[in-house]
C-alpha cells in the first residue's frame, strides 16, 4: 500500500510539473477579446503574409511570412505563436532585408489577470533574422568630437552609445544618431581617453528588424519564449521594452515579463548531440530610459546561445540567469552598457538581480567567454545560492523533467546545485570603468554557519573560475567575496583596486580564494585571512596581501604564498592583535579540487543532447516494477471485490430465507 501512495504522490509531482511547464494552457483567449474584424488568425496548415497596418491581435496556428523586401510596420497588442504555429520573420539563409518595425500599442490588460499580453509570446517555432550589423566597435585612441569608428552594416540613422572611461560614476550623454556623412548627429559631450586595458567602445543600438512599445512610460511590450518553442533570433532590435520594474515585486509588478526572455525554454522534443535549445545571436535590447528589470534572460533554459548582443540602459541586470538551473548555456561575446541598479535598501535586490550588473547569474555552470561590461553599477555579479536556500526564500524550483532535459553525471536533475559546480569556461571577460566592482561575489544573506553539511567546506564552494581576464578602472574591488559560499579562482587575469584592494575577501565566511599568474595592482592586492592560494602572481601594490580576515580559528586552511613577485617592501600586512603564526596551516595542492571540477565539466558537456542511457535504464526499471506493483494491487482488489460480491449474495439469500419463515 505505501508503494502505491508513493506512486500515486510521484504521479501528482510530475502533473504539475507539466502544468508548470505548459505556459501555453495558461493564456487566455485573446481571440475572444477583440472585435473580429481586429484579429489576424493564421488556421494551421496555412501560409499568410504578416499584415501591416494596425490590428490588436495576430493568432499564429499556421505560418506566418514576413516579406524579404520592402518596409513593412505592425501596430499590435498581443502576437501569439501557438505550438502548431510558425513566425517566419528570416533566416540565417533568407533574412529580412527591408526595415520590419513592430510595435506594441498602449492599453490596459482586458481579462487578463497573468498580465501576459503586450507582446510576442512564442510557444512554437520562431525564426527572426535581418541583416548583420555589427554589433559594437572598439577605437584604436581618444575619441572626441563627431567622428566615431563605424562597423560593418552600419547606416544613417543608426542609434550610438558610446562608453564613458574616464569616470567612476559614468555620464549618461544619451543616444548619438549617426548622419549621413557617417559622423555623429553632435559632437561628443565629453573625450573618451583610452585606458590602460580599455579603449572607447561605440555600441549600435538600431536593427532592421525592431521591436518596440509605442509608450515605453506607458504599457510596455515584452517577448516571452516558453515550452517547446524553437526559437532563432538573430539582427533584432528590441527598444523599450519589459514590463517587470527594477524594484520590489507585486502585483503591479510581476516577475518574468523582460524585453527578451527564454522562459522554461526546452526547445526541441530531442536535441541531437551538441545541439542547442534557442540561438540569440546579435540582439539588441535598448530599455531607453531604465524602466525596465533586466535585458536578455535565460530563466530555466539549457543549452541555448546568446552571442554578440547588447544589452544598454536598464535598471536592474544586462545579461540575467535567473535560476539555479540554467545548464550548458553559451554566454560569449556579449557587451552589458549603462545598467544602473536604482533599487536601494531592497532586502533581496542582489539576490535577485536589482542591483545594476552587466551580466548576473544566480547558477554559473555555462560558458561565458569574452563579455564586456563596461558604465554598469558592477560588471559582473553572481548570487548562487546554497541546496535547499531556494527554500528559505520561499521558492518553487521545479526540477528539469528527464523527459525534458538530458541528464548528466553530477548534474542539477533534482534542480538543486552540486558540490562542484563551476563555469564550463569564463575566458577573455572584461570589465571595465563600472560604478563598483568588476566581479562582486553574493550568496546567501543567512550566516553560513547556520548551514550544515560537508559542502559548505571551502573548496566544495561552487568555484566561479575566471581565465585571462581583466577587471581594471571599477570605483569598487576589482573583485570582491561578498556574503556567500563562492569561491573565486583566478587564472592568468588582471585585477585592479584603483582606490581599494584588488581583490577583497570582504567577510570571513567559507571560500576560498585561488589564483595563479595573474598581476593584481592598487593600495592591496589581496585583502584576506585564511583559504587563499596565490602561486606566481604578480603585484603591483603597496601591499601585497593583508592579513585582516582571520577573526574565528575554526577552518582547515590558512594562506599558502609560493612564488609570487611584491612591488612593495610591505609584502605582508597584519591587522593590530592577529598573529600571523595563530592562521591555520596551508592548503597546499589543488588537484584534488581541480580533478573534481574537470570531472563535473567533462560530465556537463558528455551529456549535452541525450539523456543519461544509464538513468534512463534505471527509470524505466522503476516505472516497469510499479507497474507490476500496482497491476498485482488491482488483481488483489479485483478479488476482494468479487469475494465481496459472493458474500453479498450469500447475505441476501439468508435474508430473503428469514422472511419466508
Amino acid at each position: 500500500m505505501r508503494t502505491l501512495v508513493f506512486t500515486l504522490a510521484m504521479l501528482l509531482a510530475c502533473t504539475a510539473i507539466g502544468q508548470h511547464m505548459d505556459h501555453f494552457s495558461q493564456l487566455p483567449d485573446f481571440r475572444s477579446h477583440y472585435p473580429p474584424e481586429r484579429v489576424f488568425v493564421v488556421p494551421e496548415g496555412e501560409s499568410l503574409a504578416l499584415p501591416a497596418g494596425d490590428i490588436d491581435l495576430l493568432w499564429v496556428e499556421g505560418r506566418v511570412v514576413v516579406p524579404r523586401d520592402g518596409d513593412l510596420d505592425l501596430r499590435v497588442r498581443e502576437i501569439v505563436v501557438t505550438p502548431t504555429g510558425y513566425f517566419d520573420g528570416g533566416t540565417t539563409t533568407d533574412p529580412i532585408n527591408g526595415n520590419v518595425v513592430i510595435t506594441f500599442a498602449d492599453g490596459q490588460f482586458i481579462d487578463d489577470p497573468g498580465q501576459w499580453g503586450f507582446g510576442i509570446l512564442g510557444f512554437g517555432r520562431v525564426d527572426i533574422c535581418g541583416t548583420w550589423r555589427d554589433p559594437w566597435t572598439i577605437a584604436n585612441g581618444n575619441l572626441s568630437g563627431d567622428s566615431v569608428p563605424l562597423g560593418a552594416g552600419w547606416s544613417p540613422g543608426d542609434r550610438l552609445i558610446v562608453m564613458d572611461t574616464e569616470r567612476y560614476n559614468w555620464r549618461d550623454d544619451g543616444i548619438y544618431l549617426l548622419t549621413e556623412a557617417g559622423t555623429l548627429d553632435r559632437p561628443l559631450a565629453f573625450a573618451r581617453p583610452s585606458r590602460e586595458y580599455v579603449s572607447p567602445i561605440v555600441a549600435n543600438l538600431s536593427r532592421n528588424i525592431t521591436f518596440r512599445s509605442e509608450n515605453p512610460a506607458g504599457m510596455r511590450g515584452h517577448a516571452l519564449f516558453a515550452d517547446r518553442a524553437i526559437v532563432h533570433s538573430e539582427n533584432v532590435a528590441v527598444w523599450g521594452m519589459g514590463r517587470t520594474k527594477p524594484e520590489p515585486l507585486s502585483e503591479t509588478n510581476l516577475p518574468g515579463r523582460y524585453p527578451w526572455h527564454f522562459h522554461h525554454n526546452y526547445g526541441p522534443d530531442r536535441p541531437s548531440p551538441g545541439g542547442e535549445t534557442f540561438v540569440c545571436r546579435n540582439v539588441v535590447v535598448d530599455g531607453e530610459d531604465y524602466r525596465t528589470k533586466v535585458g536578455i534572460t535565460v530563466h530555466h533554459t539549457c543549452w541555448g546561445r546568446v552571442e554578440n548582443c547588447v544589452v544598454a540602459r536598464v535598471g536592474g541586470s544586462g545579461f540575467f540567469i535567473e535560476d539555479e538551473v540554467e545548464v550548458g548555456n553559451k554566454i560569449n561575446n556579449n557587451l552589458a552598457i549603462r545598467v544602473t541598479g536604482t533599487v536601494a535598501n531592497f532586502q533581496k535586490n542582489i539576490i535577485e538581480g536589482f542591483n545594476g550588473a552587466g551580466f548576473w547569474m544566480k547558477c554559473i555552470a555555462n560558458q561565458l567567454d569574452g563579455n564586456i561590461a563596461v558604465n554598469c553599477r558592477h560588471g559582473f555579479q553572481t548570487a548562487i545560492t546554497a541546496p535547499n536556500f531556494d527554500s528559505r526564500l520561499g521558492y518553487v524550483n521545479f526540477p528539469p523533467p528527464s523527459h525534458l532535459y538530458p541528464l548528466w553525471s553530477g548534474g542539477p536533475i533534482t534542480g538543486k546545485l552540486t558540490p562542484y559546480q563551476t563555469t564550463l569556461s569564463a575566458v577573455g571577460n572584461l570589465a571595465a570603468c563600472n560604478i563598483a566592482n568588476g566581479y562582486d561575489a553574493w550568496g546567501p544573506y543567512d550566516s553560513v554557519a547556520s548551514f550544515d553539511g560537508a559542502w559548505t567546506v571551502a573548496p566544495n564552494g561552487l568555484p566561479m573560475e575566471w581565465t585571462n581576464s581583466v577587471f581594471a578602472h571599477n570605483g569598487g574591488h576589482g573583485v570582491t567575496q561578498q556574503t556567500t559560499t563562492s569561491s573565486t579562482f583566478l587564472n592568468g587575469c588582471v585585477v585592479e583596486g584603483e582606490f581599494n584592494a584588488a581583490f577583497d575577501q570582504a567577510i570571513d565566511y567559507h571560500h576560498m580564494v585561488y589564483a595563479a599568474d595573474s598581476l593584481f595592482i592598487g593600495p592591496v592586492g589581496v585583502r584576506t585571512g585564511r583559504e587563499t592560494i596565490l602561486i606566481d602572481n604578480e603585484f603591483d601594490t603597496e601591499v601585497g596581501i593583508w592579513f585582516d580576515k582571520v577573526s574565528s580559528q575554526n577552518f582547515a586552511w590558512g594562506v599558502t604564498s609560493v612564488g609570487n613577485v611584491f612591488s612593495s617592501l610591505d609584502a605582508l600586512a597584519v591587522q593590530a592583535g592577529i598573529v600571523i603564526e595563530d592562521i591555520p596551516p596551508a592548503l597546499h595542492s589543488m588537484d584534488d579540487i581541480l580533478a573534481n571540477i574537470a570531472a563535473f565539466r567533462a560530465g556537463i558537456i558528455g551529456g549535452n543532447g541525450d539523456p543519461d542511457d544509464a538513468e534512463r535504464e534505471r527509470l524505466l526499471a522503476d516505472i516497469a516494477r510499479v507497474t507490476e506493483q500496482i497491476a498485482l494491487v488491482e488483481q488483489a482488489i479485483a478479488g476482494q471485490q468479487a469475494l465481496l460480491a459472493e458474500l453479498q449474495a450469500e447475505l441476501a439469500a439468508l435474508q430473503a430465507a428469514l422472511e419466508n419463515l
